[in-house]
């Protein structure tokens, strides 16, 4: 299955000066995200999509968090309300942005 493609970071709500957000992009396989700092209560990162998409499975490494969540929603989302848990139980439809917030 190829790889979805990310257009850019819209938001991040922390990095470290290494593992920017930025590095999700990358094409190669070493592409870490990191809070600036370690025991960070909430971390998170808006991407945009190149195109609306159909998302059968997402790998996301973990260092440390309690919680992981997965959100979805379109670009018109502007609010926290705008998007929605992604179910692993049915086939979502991404539209432009996907979501990803940690909790340490």
């Amino acid at each position: 299955m190829p790889e979805i493609k990310i257009k850019h970071v819209v938001s991040c709500s922390t990095e470290d000066t290494t593992h920017k957000a930025d590095n999700l992009l990358s094409s190669d396989t070493y592409r870490k995200w990191k809070a600036a700092r370690p025991g960070e209560k909430q971390t998170s990162v808006i991407l945009q999509l190149e195109k609306e998409e159909q998302v059968h499975s997402i790998d996301i490494g973990n260092e440390g968090s309690a919680f992981i969540e997965v959100l979805v929603g379109n670009s018109s989302a502007v609010r926290d309300q705008d998007y929605e848990v992604l179910s692993q139980t049915k086939p979502v439809k991404i539209f432009l942005f996907l979501t990803i917030l940690t909790s340490n």
